[in-house]
């Protein structure tokens, strides 16, 4: 009986090798990222703002290019966006209470180091 290989914890050259290969897609992993999040998060407590939809669009849109041929490097693979990072239209708070409510207009870095 063949095993079903756990995406989540894969590396990300493991993952990356795995799209490539067609052994699994965007999607599945996207939805393996999101269903582990749902898992672990309320003891965890990692994640302010959580885009279930806009994440599995993108994965969609992502294997569509991969079926396509590009071979972005990193084309597929499920990311976490840090909240220093304004993503258009998603709550964003860079970790502060005065911030609180801000959608951002535009995708852009909040915060330089």
């Amino acid at each position: 009986m063949e095993q079903k290989m756990d995406l989540t914890n894969l590396t990300l050259t493991e993952l990356r090798a795995a799209l490539r290969q067609g052994e699994t897609n965007s999607v599945a992993a996207t939805q393996a990222m999101l269903d582990r999040i749902v898992a672990q998060d309320n003891e965890i407590q990692s994640y302010l703002t959580i885009t279930d939809e806009l994440a599995l669009e993108q994965a969609a849109a992502a294997d569509q290019r991969l079926a396509a041929g590009d071979a972005s490097p990193l084309l597929g693979v499920p990311i976490a966006v840090k909240d220093i990072i304004s993503v258009q239209g998603v709550p964003n708070t860079a970790g502060s209470k005065i911030l609180e409510g801000f959608i951002p207009p535009t995708t852009r870095l909040l915060c330089k180091n």
